[in-house]
């Protein structure tokens, strides 16, 4: 596959992962009474997760393929952190209900859920920056 088409993908993933976050964070906040909220928010943080894992071994493909060295720019070191973030994060919120204090770890979740999107928002930003987008 050529360059350009595996960045098409890699940017696709990034975009419904970033998505999914957000999306996830504001039902979160805006829908606390309803009922649904709950496996929307989980479904979303699960999409939002696989996408953005997925978008990682497709970048990390790429540049073993077509640049060499790897964690080279801020934007692939911030990609790093992103990726750990969105696998923390959702494992976090899963594992909720079997921890004996769940109040500190929805806490912690819901940190890591702010620390998350920030990440993400700063390294989707640094990739415009880094193909001439901004």
């Amino acid at each position: 596959m050529a360059y350009s088409v595996l960045w098409k993908i890699h940017a696709i993933l990034m975009s419904v992962s970033f998505l999914s976050l957000t999306a996830g964070i504001l039902i979160s906040i805006l829908f606390k009474k309803k009922k649904w909220r709950y496996n929307t928010h989980r479904k979303l943080g699960i999409t939002a997760g696989a996408a953005g894992i997925t978008a990682f071994l497709i970048a990390f493909i790429m540049i073993q393929l077509f640049s060499g060295p790897h964690f080279s720019s801020l934007h692939t070191l911030a990609g790093g952190i992103s990726v750990l973030l969105l696998i923390i994060t959702p494992q976090l919120g899963l594992n909720m209900k079997k921890a004996a204090n769940k109040k500190r770890i929805k806490l912690i979740h819901r940190i890591f859920g702010g620390l998350t999107f920030t990440a993400m928002a700063f390294t989707i930003l640094l990739g415009l920056r880094f193909v001439g987008i901004l």
